[in-house]
């Protein structure tokens, strides 16, 4: 009897990284289940987070840029495609004081140059996408307007390589950096000043 090797993953060449570092020992393990439906790779330069309820689980750190201005009583915002963003997760953001966090409870990816999340309740802030407003994922519902802390923030790292997502919905190991120089532009989801002051020193985005 013989055994035979299935490869889950293919990884593709890193371009986002000028410098690394530090990364965690044979990375680390991304969980499938909060990537969109018909996510076939997660790219290079992807932040993750580490689940502060399940240690060794790790998740995307989930953001998008705003695509249009938005009313300080919209429920619906109009965001750039790249993002891994689902319905009943709940999105806010610091870079606009005050702002409050509510559950997305529709996407609409109807149009080729945008993608639509409508919230329950507006975000009640007036946002102008020339500021590059980004929208994130947050933990619980802040019906105050608080600080929009990351879902996943107990430990950061960046993703080394692009990688494959398997068709059957396997979590995915993937190289984690945890200290090195980025180019920013080739970052496939925007990162937040805020986020970045969360990532510290260890990373230098160029």
């Amino acid at each position: 009897m013989s055994f035979q090797l299935k490869k889950e993953t293919e990884t593709k060449e890193n371009l986002v990284f000028q410098k690394i570092h530090e990364d965690i020992p044979g990375g680390v393990l991304l969980m499938a289940a909060s990537l969109k439906a018909g996510t076939t790779e997660v790219p290079a330069g992807t932040v993750i987070g580490e689940d502060a309820s399940s240690p060794k689980h790790w998740h995307v750190v989930k953001s998008v840029l705003l695509h249009a201005d938005a009313a300080n009583n919209a429920t619906t915002y109009q965001v750039k495609k790249n993002h891994q963003l689902k319905v009943g997760e709940i999105i806010s953001t610091k870079d606009v004081a005050s702002t409050k966090g509510y559950a997305i409870t529709a996407i609409d990816t109807s149009n080729a140059a945008y993608d639509v999340l409508t919230v329950g309740t507006t975000l009640g802030t007036a946002m102008t996408a020339a500021d590059g407003v980004i929208l994130i994922q947050i933990a619980a519902e802040d019906t105050s307007g608080g600080a929009g802390v990351p879902k996943y923030n107990t430990r950061f790292a960046i993703t080394r390589d692009t990688v494959e997502v398997s068709a059957s919905g396997n979590n995915i190991w993937v190289g984690a950096v945890t200290m090195g120089t980025l180019v920013e532009s080739l970052l496939p989801y925007p990162v937040s000043a805020d986020l970045k002051t969360r990532l510290g020193a260890r990373f230098l985005f160029v």
